[in-house]
């Protein structure tokens, strides 16, 4: 939504005003709503008229109007990545993280902090900060998604020759309707000797994938 239709646009009778939470969601251009709050500062000179017309808070209007410093570009979003890290993780720190993945790959962190107080080690970082310096460092072991895991599979099972690999599944019958009810009644009937009178087990065997070889001569 444009930026000069925020303080004319009505919504349906029955609902809440939108916000400038709401236009700024909406918006392609979210520097011009802000550009016009700005204006709207100017000519209101107050900052409680300006965030009643835009239904947000005046720190929102204070904080733009704070900002603006004659071009739009002041206006734009802030990081809020801290500019100095508070904790620096020193360099024999690093390589001694290093070296415990190098020398025990199937050990994690838990493990890290003892092999690191062992060696008289004075900061112990995260398990998030050790997991980011083992991976920077290729150290961790990839995690191959479900599609990945079934191409390799196949690519083995194409190798195999017929019924060279076969898989034997065993099914109870039980589960079907009136398949036990039909099964105990055939056997009253015929008075056989067996517990029931119907197989209650279903075997299925099946070969998988195979490439068929074909000798030249």
């Amino acid at each position: 939504m444009l930026a000069s239709n925020i303080l004319t646009y009505a919504r349906p009778k029955g609902q809440m005003p939108l916000g400038y939470s709401d236009f700024l969601k909406d918006s392609k251009e979210p520097l011009e709503i802000r550009k016009a709050m700005v204006a709207r500062y100017k000519e209101l000179k107050s900052i409680t008229a300006v965030a009643l017309e835009f239904n947000t808070t005046r720190k929102t209007v204070r904080k733009w109007v704070t900002r603006f410093q004659g071009h739009i570009s002041s206006l734009k979003n802030h990081s809020t990545a801290p500019k100095e890290p508070h904790l620096q993780i020193k360099d024999e720190t690093r390589a001694l993280i290093v070296r415990f993945r190098i020398e025990r790959p199937s050990l994690g962190y838990c493990y890290l902090v003892s092999y690191l107080n062992q060696h008289h080690c004075t900061e112990i970082p995260s398990a998030a900060t050790v997991y980011a310096i083992w991976k920077k460092n290729k150290l961790l072991k990839r995690h191959y998604k479900k599609s990945e895991k079934k191409k390799d599979c196949r690519a083995i099972k194409q190798k195999y020759l017929a019924f060279e690999k076969i898989q034997i599944d065993v099914k109870e019958l039980t589960d079907i309707p009136n398949y036990l009810e039909q099964s105990l009644e055939l056997k009253r009937k015929n008075d056989l000797n067996r517990k029931y009178g119907l197989p209650m087990y279903q075997y299925t065997a099946s070969y998988v994938s195979f490439l068929l070889k074909h000798d030249k001569s």
